[in-house]
């Protein structure tokens, strides 16, 4: 009998055993972009509403070339600068309610400066309206812009700043 218990004991605690197992996704390659869908749900907002915001980044990625200063008669000018001097984060209103979007760098503002480089942010405020109504391709959007000015005074590549974009519900 104390075998048998035992035995029923043993088989009993082998049952609540449980293995837990995470898994690590958080590396993204730099070149990809993901779409996310952001769902709130709040006492303050309607339940019906869903949203889902398409954000799209051009390449943020400046390269100035220092000028030799050769001129070069072809094109009438000094060889050298930025590879171009602006590029466009766009955001797409795929919702049922409308939403506020921001952007700003971690200094807090639409400018950010560092070794002689500026970069200013081009509408970094504006409102989506619902895309109710609409076909996909023509749901609300607005695009902001990145735009780089000066010349950088060390040789070395470098970050200048971070941009948040920030998404909230509208009014």
């Amino acid at each position: 009998m104390k075998k048998f218990l035992s035995v029923l004991l043993v088989a009993l605690l082998a049952l609540t055993m449980s293995v837990s197992a995470f898994a690590d996704d958080s590396q993204v390659p730099r070149e990809e972009s993901k779409d996310v869908e952001i769902v709130i749900n709040s006492s303050s907002i309607d339940d019906t509403s869903v949203y889902s915001v398409n954000v799209a980044w051009d390449s943020l990625t400046f390269t100035y070339t220092i000028s030799d200063g050769a001129w070069d008669p072809e094109t009438h000018s000094y060889p050298g600068g930025w590879d171009k001097t602006d590029a466009n984060i766009t955001v797409t209103n795929h919702s049922n309610a409308g939403v506020n979007v921001s952007a700003a760098f971690t200094e807090g503002g639409t400018t950010a400066t560092k070794s002689s480089v500026t970069a200013r942010l081009g509408n970094a405020t504006f409102t989506l309206g619902t895309a109710v109504g609409t076909a996909v391709g023509e749901a609300p959007s607005d695009t902001i812009t990145v735009a780089i000015t000066g010349a950088p005074d060390v040789t070395d590549g470098y970050t200048l700043s971070t941009i948040t974009v920030t998404i909230s519900v509208a009014d």
